[in-house]
């Protein structure tokens, strides 16, 4: 199938976009310099939908020269990494392990995207073929009409462990692609549960993202997770394990633990308390931190968290992390 036909096939190729921002009449005028410049069209320009023609407009907030520099910029990326290839590879055994899967509806109608962490085995040689197989849904999710505009994102980090969790790289290199070539892509991200070491990361990943996406970022405990989930997501359209009715086929016929015995600590939630060190803080290392520093703040936080000292130290391994960071509960 030619670059074309593949451009006619795409379910958001015919089902063009309302602007958001900017006028009706930039909005023309971009698409016909876009369609019109022979940069652009050396840049294989045909294969772009005009779903895309407006996502780009948004993302530039109506700007039009700006909107042409991101354009042409994700252009030469999407040559570079061979995009047109993209959903002719074999994903399979990625898509089996269940980690990254849509899943129903949000309640404005985002089609729901699911990131099971304790799903995913990190390995810091794999980062871009990770990468690469979230951009292979993405895209996958936009030919066949599953996004329709904007995405739900559900970060799940219930049971996972130190062996799950990327690095820093991982991040840097799906924030860059994200923003540049997904532009107004996100209607929301939840992350959950959370715990003080996923807070260290967050302060550390934040200023790589753009404001947008800050603002469109929840990180939600263990406690609140469940009713955070339920106020975006209708019950019938929420996965059991979060409370909601829907049989989910990650979860292998498994049932969701009634609330009442969360408190107990039997759940997977009082689990991944247990298990702080499933962040890798050594990802975040920061210069400059002294021997004897470290194990001051070591001996401060194990306090401070009912923790055995041997615990702390053994977390944060040899790693150069300034613990005056961390935030405390």
């Amino acid at each position: 199938m030619s670059a074309v036909e593949q451009h006619t096939a795409d379910a958001s190729f015919s089902n063009p976009l309302p602007i958001t921002f900017g006028t009706q009449e930039n909005y023309e005028i971009f698409r016909k310099r876009v369609r019109d410049d022979d940069k652009f069209v050396n840049l294989n320009v045909e294969s772009l939908s005009d779903w895309w023609i407006v996502k780009f407009f948004d993302g530039a907030r109506g700007n039009v020269d700006l909107a042409m520099k991101m354009l042409e910029k994700t252009l030469q990326w999407r040559i570079d990494y061979k995009w047109d290839s993209l959903t002719t590879e074999d994903f399979t055994a990625d898509e089996l392990t269940g980690k990254l899967y849509y899943h129903n509806t949000a309640k404005d109608g985002t089609p729901v995207l699911i990131w099971r962490i304790s799903r995913h085995k990190a390995d810091p040689k794999l980062v871009e073929h990770t990468v690469r197989f979230i951009v292979y849904m993405m895209v996958k999710g936009i030919k066949d009409g599953t996004i329709k505009s904007r995405i739900t994102l559900l970060v799940d980090r219930i049971g996972s462990a130190n062996e799950n969790v990327e690095g820093i790289a991982f991040f840097r290199s799906l924030t860059y692609v994200l923003q540049t070539h997904f532009p107004e892509m996100l209607q929301r991200i939840i992350i959950f549960p959370t715990n003080w070491l996923l807070w260290t990361v967050w302060k550390v990943v934040k200023p790589f993202l753009d404001m947008t996406v800050v603002e469109k970022v929840s990180l939600v405990g263990p406690k609140e997770y469940k009713q955070t989930l339920r106020d975006a997501v209708a019950l019938e359209n929420l996965s059991q394990r979060y409370g909601g009715t829907s049989v989910d086929w990650t979860d292998n016929g498994a049932t969701v633990v009634a609330d009442e015995e969360e408190d107990e600590g039997t759940t997977e939630d009082s689990k991944l308390n247990e298990r702080d060190s499933a962040v890798s803080v050594s990802a975040i290392s920061l210069e400059g931190v002294s021997t004897g520093k470290k194990a001051s703040e070591a001996h401060r936080i194990a306090k401070s968290h009912t923790w055995g000292v041997g615990k702390v130290k053994k977390m944060w391994g040899s790693s150069k992390t300034d613990l005056t960071q961390v935030k405390e509960k």
